[in-house]
Order: C-alpha cells, then sequence, then structure tokens
C-alpha cells in the first residue's frame, strides 16, 4: 500500500500541477475547486486499474466516489460558469500580493492535493487489498454513505432551487432547517461510509487497520472546522437574519427536534 500511495501521490501532484497552470493562465483559481472532485474520480480509477484485482467492494468503492466526485465538480462548475474568481481567491490575491505565485501553488494546489490523497486512504486501501470482506461492515459502509450522498444532493438542490426563483434572505427549510451546514456534513459522512467500507476490507490486514480512520477524520476536520463551516459562518456573523437560523439550528450535525420548532411556529 505504501507504494501506491507514492505512486499515486506523485500521479496527483502532477494533477495538481496541471490545474495551477490552468488557473494561471486564466487568472481563475475557482478552477481548483472543479479540480478537486475531478481529483477523487482520478485517485479511486488510477488506484483501481493499477492494484486492484476486480473484488466487489473494490468496483463498488471506486462507482461511488466517481459518483460523488463528478456530481460535485459539475455542480461547482455550473454554479461559478460566467462568474468572477472566488471571493477567498481574490483576497488572497490582494494580500500575498508579489509571492501571489508561488503560495498559490503551495498553499491551494499541492496542499489540497495532500489532502486529497489522505482522504483518499480509504480508497486506496480497498483498491490494494486481496482479502476477503466483511459483508456486514460493507453494508453499513454503504448505507452511511448514502445517507451523506443524500444529504449533499439535496443541501445543493433546495440551494439552488432557492436562488435560481429569487426567494428573499437565508434558506432555512428542507435539509437546511436540519444543520446550518447539510452539504458539509453530507460530505463528511458519506467519507465516514466510505471508511467503514475500508474497514470490512481493513479487519483481514495485520497492518495497518486505522488506515481507514484518516480519511474520514481528515474531511470532517477539514470541513467542520478549517475551510468549510467557520467562512461561512465568519461570513454571516453580522447577519440578524442568520444570528435567529442559528439559534434553533445546530451547525453540523442535524438534529430533528430544530425541524420540529420550525414546524409548530
Amino acid at each position: 500500500m505504501l507504494l501506491a500511495i507514492l505512486i499515486l501521490g506523485v500521479m496527483v501532484g502532477l494533477y495538481f500541477t496541471g490545474l495551477f497552470g490552468l488557473a494561471t493562465a486564466k487568472s481563475d483559481n475557482s478552477i481548483v475547486d472543479v479540480g478537486w472532485g475531478i481529483g477523487f474520480v482520478l485517485v479511486a480509477w488510477w488506484s483501481y486499474l493499477l492494484f486492484a484485482d476486480g473484488l466487489i467492494q473494490q468496483a463498488l468503492v471506486t462507482a461511488l466516489v466517481s459518483l460523488w466526485g463528478l456530481r460535485l465538480a459539475g455542480h461547482i462548475y455550473e454554479r461559478n460558469r460566467g462568474k468572477e474568481e472566488d471571493w477567498r481567491y481574490k483576497r488572497w490575491r490582494d494580500e500575498w500580493g508579489k509571492w501571489f505565485l508561488v503560495r498559490s501553488f503551495f498553499q491551494i494546489y499541492m496542499l489540497q492535493g495532500l489532502l486529497l490523497i489522505t482522504v483518499s486512504l480509504p480508497v486506496i486501501l480497498i483498491n490494494t487489498a486481496d482479502v476477503a470482506i466483511n459483508p456486514w461492515l460493507l453494508t453499513a459502509g454503504v448505507a452511511v454513505w448514502v445517507i451523506g450522498f443524500g444529504f449533499e444532493v439535496l443541501a445543493d438542490y433546495h440551494l439552488r432551487d432557492h436562488i435560481t426563483h429569487g426567494r428573499d434572505g437565508l434558506l432555512t427549510d428542507g435539509v437546511w432547517s436540519l444543520t446550518r451546514h447539510p452539504n458539509y456534513f453530507g460530505e463528511a459522512t458519506l467519507w465516514w461510509g466510505v471508511g467503514l467500507m475500508a474497514l470490512a476490507s481493513a479487519h483481514a490486514l495485520v497492518n495497518p487497520v486505522w488506515w481507514w480512520l484518516l480519511g474520514p477524520i481528515t474531511i470532517t476536520i477539514l470541513v467542520r472546522y478549517v475551510s468549510g463551516v467557520p467562512i461561512l459562518e465568519k461570513k454571516y456573523s453580522d447577519n440578524e437574519q442568520f444570528k435567529e437560523y442559528a439559534k434553533e439550528t445546530p451547525i453540523f450535525v442535524p438534529w430533528p427536534k430544530a425541524a420540529i420548532k420550525k414546524g409548530d411556529e
């Protein structure tokens, strides 16, 4: 598995270097957001084609990651099409000044490549492990993945519908009534599903069984405490409607009582 990680790491590095070159030519680092989802699809297929033995769990995880990654990339592409560079990258472009290209290469592209490989560890483990599968853990993993994927898809659908129809104010219904960040919760959850699928293979391995944890832990910390939730919470911190919304809606993990309370009002 270590050799597989090294080989895939080099391939991911080359992929993000290519994205950096394209983004530099277009003066738009938002390209990396589309490339993020596609990168997971590439790692899944590279690891499958290079190291897998055609086992059911290997084909299944490759298909699920492909479905998630392509949908995410397509969603972000449609959201960004025809728009200016994302406000985060524009801010960094101003703040980093003459060091913008160097810092972009390492702090945006190479860092995302490293995170992508880390999050993908359970996929790599599955596709490099020629072992008997635990059917119960595999089933549990798929079920958790479906829940997470469903949350993410519904969150994006409700938000797109809200914007398309020009509705005023914040989106606070649907899955957005259960958590303030259902898309990020869904993303973290589906990767815990992939992690359980990896555990279904890892249980038979002497070493390293715990590697299946690194992927879901990394993506959960990333979206909950680093690049996802905190940025949006700060962005809307002065919005009075958001403050009221935050009082009754959990920040990350869904809680049905929030929806019940809204339904009784």
